[in-house]
């Protein structure tokens, strides 16, 4: 029984269940698997049975809980508690939607940020490893299940990346959260003067199979401003914060009015993109939001509400099925209101990097800067904020920065 015992150590047995569990709830929105045959919410639920395995090790293990870690998540969480709070009061008032979608949005929210703290907490710097090789092992079986339906010829066919839609090679979980390793890959090996690792280029291989267009143009643009701000990382930082709010509420507020008054249309179809039916999807949300400070918004997980309620819009005449808005500041300024959104905006940004320049954590600063910008550029095209595998790491890579980087000046635990 002993020898049995030690085996299992050697394993570990949180990795192995958090990684099973993470692995599967990969599956459920990948067309190589099971998209279309479980909902979303799925993956939420297996988020809460992690939980719950890991308070239940955490436990059992006594694993000593770190108050640098509750910290940061409790930082981290703030924004989040305020806007759920704020929904809810907003559903009893207006109801317009069952007040089981806000709870079902705070799912979302709260299972992915609490899940990225259990496992900072049980594995520390490790956790970011064991997350990454899930998903490294996940597109592995999705690159397989293409081979099995495609050939291998698929693979090699340049065109299937440049117009991927409906492949099963475009994960979109995948595509969008694999940069945030990439990017704390690029600068740990940045900060140590090292050559960047092979897990880098692997996830490179990944985003580009994903061929996540905006994803792939958001990680480029980050290297670029790395080598900006990495040169003067105190002044660069300190100085530019104010700089940088102001740049994402101005770009925030000129997309809001350029959907509602359908300018953002007019000027896309003369630069000749194609959004893959984003514009009339935008479009049906125009009449549901004012630019003005008095407005409230609906409550959170109302636009996805919304077109669950509808059921879809007509695109060029045919009837299409709508999940969600594919962009996060239309969703959160209506859901949320005027006043909330320009709160959360400025917190999630401003926030959280000023929150750890205060902490005289400069290096960690930087870092979730880097990522904090990535993830604003993705929220112009993208629905990523209820992304449970994003969340989890776009949390957990700072957490463990700065743990490192407090340990390093050696103050307390």
């Amino acid at each position: 029984m002993k020898i049995q015992i030690r085996r299992i150590d050697k394993i570990n047995l949180y990795d192995f269940v958090y990684s099973i569990l993470l692995f599967f709830s990969l599956m459920i929105d990948e067309n190589a698997f099971l998209a279309g045959k479980l909902q979303g919410r799925y993956v939420y639920y297996m988020n809460v049975i992690a939980i719950a395995f890991s308070i239940m090790y955490i436990g059992i293990k006594r694993k000593k809980i770190s108050t640098i870690i509750n910290k940061q998540y409790i930082h981290f969480l703030c924004p989040y508690i305020i806007v759920f709070a704020w929904s809810l009061l907003i559903g009893f008032i207006r109801t317009e939607m069952p007040i089981a979608e806000v709870f079902r949005s705070g799912l979302y929210w709260f299972a992915p940020i609490i899940l990225s703290a259990c496992a900072v907490t049980i594995r520390g710097y490790k956790a970011i490893d064991v997350t990454y090789k899930v998903v490294l092992i996940n597109y592995l079986c999705v690159i397989i299940r293409c081979i099995q339906n495609n050939g291998l010829g698929y693979l090699f066919n340049l065109r299937n990346y440049f117009d991927n839609y409906a492949s099963l090679l475009e994960v979109h979980t995948i595509g969008l959260a694999v940069a945030l390793f990439l990017i704390y890959y690029y600068y740990e090996a940045d900060q140590k003067n090292e050559h960047l690792p092979t897990k880098f280029w692997l996830g490179t291989l990944v985003m580009f199979m994903c061929f996540k267009k905006i994803a792939i143009f958001a990680f480029v643009a980050i290297i670029f401003i790395h080598m900006f701000l990495k040169v003067k990382i105190n002044i660069a930082l300190k100085s530019k914060l104010k700089i940088f709010i102001g740049i994402v509420l101005i770009a925030s507020f000129a997309y809001l009015i350029a959907v509602k008054y359908n300018l953002i249309q007019q000027l896309l179809e003369i630069i000749g993109i194609n959004t893959m039916t984003r514009i009339e999807t935008w479009q049906e949300l125009a009449d549901y939001y004012d630019i003005s400070p008095l407005f409230l918004g609906h409550g959170a997980g109302f636009t996805t509400y919304h077109f669950k309620s509808i059921g879809g819009i007509y695109i060029n005449g045919h009837w299409n099925t709508v999940g969600d808005a594919h962009n996060d500041i239309l969703k959160a300024y209506i859901d949320f209101g005027f006043i909330c959104f320009v709160l959360f905006i400025s917190f999630f940004t401003v926030g959280n990097i000023r929150y750890y320049i205060k902490k005289r954590m400069n290096k960690t600063a930087l870092l979730f800067a880097l990522l904090i910008t990535y993830t604003v550029i993705l929220m112009f095209t993208d629905n990523i904020i209820r992304y449970d595998l994003y969340l989890i790491v776009l949390y957990m890579i700072p957490v463990v920065c700065a743990t490192n980087e407090i340990h390093m000046r050696g103050e307390g635990k």
